[in-house]
């Protein structure tokens, strides 16, 4: 009998590409704004351009390592119950919420929020709250029905569903870093050119 249900755990690749994708649509976004539908003259179009698919690239592999990290003990909980049932993969979410907080609090090698996006830095370990429990919780409940309605799909041979789902929250993802993009252009506008 098999401990780990390591399909289950491998479906987290999926939030990491999802993560990475919205990521990466934000930054190019928020950089088409400003740096070329903007009136920034300070940079050509070509390194606008060039600076936009390199930190797009990079700060999306960036986003995508860090949700691989902060969701993979919960998800690695619920594949280990995955033996018992359905059922009780579904009921570590509470718990896999608390791991997916102290993940992101403690193990994530970085400062996601760097001040840059107008709110302050966090800086060292936050106090566990009810927000901060409550967005853990969203998270890892959306990743953790996803995980296990994917695996049911490819289990079932349903292939053509699930390659749809997939499709469908990957378009979901860079349309909400598109949307996450405009607001961050709107946040951080391009300076007025001094030049008439």
């Amino acid at each position: 009998m098999r401990k780990i249900d390591w399909a289950l755990a491998a479906e987290l690749r999926w939030a990491a590409l999802f993560a990475g994708l919205a990521v990466a649509a934000m930054l190019g976004t928020e950089l088409t704004l400003n740096d070329l539908l903007g009136s920034k003259a300070e940079r050509s179009q070509q390194d606008a351009l060039a600076s936009m698919v390199s930190l797009a690239m990079l700060l999306g592999l960036v986003a995508a390592v860090s949700t691989a990290l902060v969701l993979a003990p919960a998800q690695i909980l619920m594949a280990a119950l995955r033996r018992h049932g359905l059922i009780a993969a579904a009921l570590t979410i509470p718990a896999g919420a608390l791991l997916t907080w102290y993940a992101f609090d403690r193990i994530l090698p970085l400062d996601v929020n760097l001040g840059f996006n107008g709110l302050p830095a966090l800086s060292g370990p936050q106090s566990l709250t009810w927000p901060r429990y409550l967005s853990a919780l969203g998270f890892q409940a959306g990743v953790g029905a996803f995980s296990l309605f994917s695996l049911h799909l490819h289990r079932h041979k349903h292939e053509r569903a699930r390659m749809l789902l997939i499709l469908a929250l990957a378009i979901a993802a860079l349309v909400f870093g598109m949307v996450w993009g405009d607001a961050m252009a709107e946040l951080h506008p391009p300076p007025i050119s001094s030049t008439p």
